[in-house]
């Protein structure tokens, strides 16, 4: 995978590539902690091309399975419904981190979803 520009956000303590950030600034602002994510490389899967992700944990309650599949599969679903095989969502279980929502995106499709989720969470005040 390529080295992508990146800047550090003191309150995750981490580097975050730049064009990913706006996605997970929304997500994180919507309750969760990012604890992974990558912005991936476009082109054809495969062929240079990389799906991006971003991996995040409820703040209130990292072992509360409802939470998080009600975040990823009744409230982000639809905004990315229509996107097909361009974004998907997961959850899985970690032993150390709880239940983890995953964001996997085409690089291609990233802005439309960072858009989309910046503009509710600027919709409902938070």
């Amino acid at each position: 995978m390529n080295r992508h520009a990146t800047k550090f956000v003191p309150l995750l303590e981490a580097d975050i590539d730049t064009q990913v950030w706006p996605l997970v600034k929304s997500i994180n602002g919507l309750g969760f902690t990012t604890i992974s994510s990558c912005q991936g490389d476009p082109g054809v899967i495969g062929e240079g091309g990389n799906y991006g992700h971003v991996a995040f944990i409820s703040e209130a309650d990292p072992f509360s399975y409802t939470r998080i599949t009600q975040f990823c599969f009744v409230f982000l679903r639809p905004f990315i419904a229509h996107m097909y095989d361009d974004v998907s969502l997961e959850v899985t279980l970690s032993e150390d981190n709880g239940f983890i929502g995953w964001i996997h995106f085409r690089t291609e499709a990233l802005d439309e979803v960072s858009r989309r989720l910046y503009a509710y969470r600027e919709f409902v005040g938070k």
